[in-house]
């Protein structure tokens, strides 16, 4: 009984000094007037198309995509040591709100555009590219995503295949490259209507 305690004991020191939970972000005030930047208090949380106007895209994107550097910065900074929680599941769940935007917006663009909406489209493509290249190639992100990768602890068969295709998401983008080749330019990725997620796979967790 006695063994038992302890090895009780010694388990709830070890969980406490893992600190699973998805660290919270510092996020810029947004303009709630912006009705893709509000709660969708619709059925189903469906779009308020009546309320949203061509005008209210570009200042969406713009608030999101600072957002989700907000929540990089956040994962990147968490003092906490790397687990699967508070790096690959909050990697998996930042970018929600510019999820959100784009899917709305690229969606509209490709099945009744016009030339306004493309031409908002040329001016938020190269700031979706530039924050894509910003999070794949984030060295301190990448070292936390390494981490967990090489020390994942017992997973779920579905985490394991989210840790392996995040990790090898930023392989392919580069991360993984030697510091010589570092060095070398590095050509930003196009952001196509289809890149509706900045980072891992989208999935959804209890």
């Amino acid at each position: 009984m006695k063994k038992a305690l302890v090895i009780m004991a010694f388990s709830a020191m070890a969980a406490g000094c893992a600190d699973n939970s998805v660290p919270k972000a510092q996020l810029p005030e947004l303009d709630l007037s912006n009705p893709l930047l509000a709660a969708w208090n619709t059925p189903h949380e469906t779009p308020p198309f009546s309320e949203i106007e061509l005008a209210d895209y570009e200042p969406a994107f713009d608030a999101a995509i600072a957002c989700s550097r907000a929540e990089i910065d956040a994962i990147v900074n968490n003092p906490k040591k790397p687990t699967f929680g508070n790096t690959i599941v909050a990697l998996e769940r930042q970018g929600e709100l510019l999820n959100r935007i784009a899917g709305l917006f690229f969606n509209l663009l490709e099945a009744d555009t016009s030339d306004e909406m493309q031409e908002i489209a040329q001016r938020v493509q190269p700031k979706l590219t530039e924050l894509s290249n910003d999070i794949s190639l984030n060295p301190e992100l990448f070292a936390r995503v390494k981490q967990v990768y090489e020390h994942p602890g017992r997973l779920r068969k579905e985490d394991k295949k989210l840790l392996e295709d995040t990790y090898q998401s930023f392989a392919r983008n580069g991360a993984a490259l030697s510091d010589a080749t570092c060095s070398l330019p590095v050509p930003l990725a196009p952001f196509t209507s289809t890149d509706m997620f900045v980072g891992a796979t989208r999935r959804t967790y209890s």
